[in-house]
Order: structure tokens, then sequence, then C-alpha cells
């Protein structure tokens, strides 16, 4: 079986209600909880990494740590990688780090959902009439009130610079 060169890396937090022991801290909700950072490849259909931590811990806290653990973990024969992330990724650290090459697969390309910033948006307007698709559903039926683009990492990596 050949390995898998090209891997998307989905991160995200859960949060695990609990009524249970006198410790248990309260997440940003205000809900009793235990939280778990869970990245997951879903061309391998499996979790790569988790993190079990105490409710009161951000979703925020340490999304490159979390990213560089998780690229630890990942199986040989893997050559690029992708990253989908919720916007507690959004986070300069990371996005530098993405963009500038330095994990073990070089440039990560990523989506995180983030604040529509005015450099941002500029950015996305430039991008020419060709760049955009419309959204196919699982019948195969093109959706034309919605499109979607690629914007190139430069729209993402001028606001490190901004």
């Amino acid at each position: 079986m050949k390995p898998q060169e090209k891997i998307t890396v989905d991160m995200d937090a859960t949060i695990i209600p609990t009524e249970r022991g006198d410790d248990v801290r309260c997440n940003y909700k205000g809900e009793r909880s235990h939280m778990a950072f869970n990245s997951y490849v879903p061309e391998l259909d499996m979790v790569v990494h988790s993190e079990f931590c105490p409710g009161n811990v951000s979703p925020r806290d340490d999304q490159l740590g979390l990213l560089r653990r998780t690229l630890s973990k990942l199986p040989e024969g893997v050559k690029e990688v992708e990253t989908r992330i919720d916007s507690a990724g959004y986070c300069m650290d990371l996005i530098k780090y993405c963009c500038g090459g330095e994990s073990p697969y070089g440039v990560i390309r990523f989506s995180i959902s983030v604040p529509m910033y005015k450099t941002y948006r500029e950015e996305i307007e430039r991008l020419s009439e060709k760049a955009w698709s419309s959204f196919v559903d699982e019948n195969g039926r093109e959706e034309t009130d919605r499109r979607w683009a690629v914007p190139p990492a430069s729209a993402a990596c001028s606001m490190v610079s901004s």
C-alpha cells in the first residue's frame, strides 16, 4: 500500500461537559467541563493527536504547539500538509510558521476562520473572476449562489507583516 503523501490536518477543540469532580473548571461558556484538543486527518480517517485538558484552558492556547506536536506524529511518507482550523487558530505565530516553511513539510497551506480584516479583504477582492468556482453538492449539482476561491498564501501572509 502506497503511503499517503498529501494530508489535511483538521484541528479543533471539543468541550466535554461533566458534573463529576470538585476540581472541574468552567470553560469559556461558563460550563463545567474538560476540553479535548484533537487533530484529525480525514485522508487516514483517524485522530493522529489528542490532548485532554481542564475546561478552563482556552481553545486559543498554544495552537502552534498543538500543530507541531501533531506533525511529529504523522506517519512516514507524508510530504505535504495542509491544515484547517477554526477561529481559535487565528494566531500570528501559527500563521507565520505555516507561511515561513519552517515545518518538516515546508510551507503549510492553511484555512483558518478569520475576521475579515481590511488587508485580507483587499487581497480577496483582487482575485480574478477565473479564480472563483461554484460549490457542487453531493449529487453533482452546481450551487450558483455560493462560490469559493483559494487566495494566494500572500493574502494571509500580508496580514503577518501588517
